[in-house]
């Protein structure tokens, strides 16, 4: 199952909400993925539920296996700003509660993973960093963009 996290935009900062987009021609797997991470998803506060909609992404049209996107709320809305960080693990763990039971596990609440090795730690910490980084200059655009408009 591959899983991409975004976060959405729109010209009118009103928009809002979390949603799951499977292919325009979606797997039943996709299907079942995509409603069971919504499913999860809306354990978490969040302004609205979008629901699951269809699209013809390449992120989800070229992947070779069962494919999802995340949308996790608005850049272009402060409340889903503030929500995201607020909650960011939660989403997190939101969405792995709804792979792992994709995948027909069951999730075991408060055990941790075992520690990967070194050099993936490493790794997954620059790519949390660069992620961050990306994700704090979408919301300093956002904001100058809000206050034009303002």
């Amino acid at each position: 199952l591959f899983v991409s996290l975004h976060r959405n935009a729109f010209d009118l900062p009103s928009a809002c909400g979390v949603e799951v987009w499977v292919y325009a021609v979606p797997t039943e797997a996709e299907l079942m993925a995509a409603g069971t991470i919504l499913s999860a998803l809306s354990d978490v506060p969040m302004q609205k539920n979008r629901g699951v909609k269809r699209g013809n992404y390449g992120v989800l049209r070229g992947t070779k296996m069962p494919a999802v996107m995340v949308e996790l709320g608005f850049i272009t809305n402060a409340t889903d700003n503030k929500l995201f960080d607020d909650y960011f693990e939660a989403y997190a763990e939101a969405i792995a509660k709804g792979v792992v039971s994709c995948l027909g596990l069951q999730w075991v609440e408060g055990k941790q993973p075992e520690e990967p090795a070194d050099d993936t730690l490493v790794a997954l910490r620059e790519e949390n960093t660069k992620l961050r980084a990306s994700i704090a200059q979408a919301k300093a655009l956002a904001r100058q963009i809000l206050e034009l408009e303002g």
